[in-house]
């Protein structure tokens, strides 16, 4: 059987060795095609391949998710309780992991959350060359649209690093830690503004960095719309991504209408629910 590719084994670094060791077993049949593996107290381990949900015979007790949840958190829940709040800890190597429990509110604003009872890892990968599928040596402007698990992260680092290695001068804004991490290679010509708010990070780039194109995760609220206009009237590409179900899901939304309307992009890139297929591509221009 094949061995475990190195994402999955540096997310497996968290668990107890005996539990370690179990799913890792139990991973191999999967060729190492795993989108998450998701964590319940006391029940059965469980991962999702090729769009489908499995359980494995691996059980994950209290203590031992206890272990792995402390793990997370390097010791220190309380330095983490920002990012417990958003609902997600982004790994040193890029996997985001959810993080299900009770809001803890004070005046109707939560300010903790207690009881975890979910951890949902998702995996980071990295594919190189994929962009060459859908770029040409000119800049442009692009959407990327896909449900969870789709790879629009990973095609957005590709495509920074596709970019940089033909001498454009990219900016990524990468507000959770995902897109560059700390092992993904993202070229010698992109800088990177780690933990900005998406709209902020943006203006940032704009003013300081003369950026040629501007990249970022998951657009949804109309001051980041506000942000792509911004570098439209700088003359500066952007390339982003949106969550959607399909194409018809994606043109119904008001944000996705606001981008269309800029008349800024060229075209939308839709995703399938399997990772790294690309079901349509949809061209706003020529």
């Amino acid at each position: 059987m094949r061995v475990l590719e190195r994402e999955l084994e540096e997310i497996l670094e968290f668990f107890p060795k005996d539990l370690k060791l179990q799913i890792a077993f139990e991973l191999k049949k999967f060729n190492n095609n795993v989108q998450e593996i998701r964590l319940r107290k006391n029940k059965p381990v469980c991962v999702f391949s090729n769009g489908k949900n499995y359980c494995l015979k691996a059980v994950s007790s209290e203590n031992a998710f206890d272990y792995i949840f402390n793990r997370l958190c390097k010791y220190s829940v309380y330095s983490y309780q920002q990012d417990i709040n958003n609902g997600f800890i982004t790994t040193d190597f890029g996997a985001r992991v959810g993080i299900c429990g009770t809001a803890v509110l004070d005046n109707e604003k939560m300010v903790s959350v207690k009881d975890i009872s979910t951890l949902n890892f998702r995996i980071a990968k990295d594919f190189c060359k994929i962009a060459k599928k859908i770029l040409t040596d000119n800049l442009e402007s692009i959407i990327i649209a896909g449900p969870p698990t789709s790879g629009k992260t990973t095609l957005l680092r590709d495509i920074a690093r596709f970019y940089s290695n033909i001498h454009y001068k990219v900016c990524v804004v990468d507000e959770r830690n995902e897109i560059s991490a700390n092992c993904f290679d993202l070229g010698n010509m992109t800088d990177c503004l780690k933990g900005y708010k998406k709209a902020f990070g943006v203006q940032i780039a704009l003013r300081t960095l003369s950026p040629q194109v501007v990249i970022f995760d998951e657009i949804g609220t109309l001051d980041e719309c506000e942000a792509v206009i911004e570098c439209m009237n700088a003359g500066i590409n952007v390339v982003t991504s949106v969550h959607c179900k399909n194409s018809e899901e994606f043109f119904k939304r008001k944000v996705c209408k606001k981008l269309i309307d800029t008349d800024f992009f060229e075209k939308i890139v839709f995703l399938n629910k399997n990772a790294g297929i690309i079901d349509e591509i949809y061209y706003l221009k020529g």
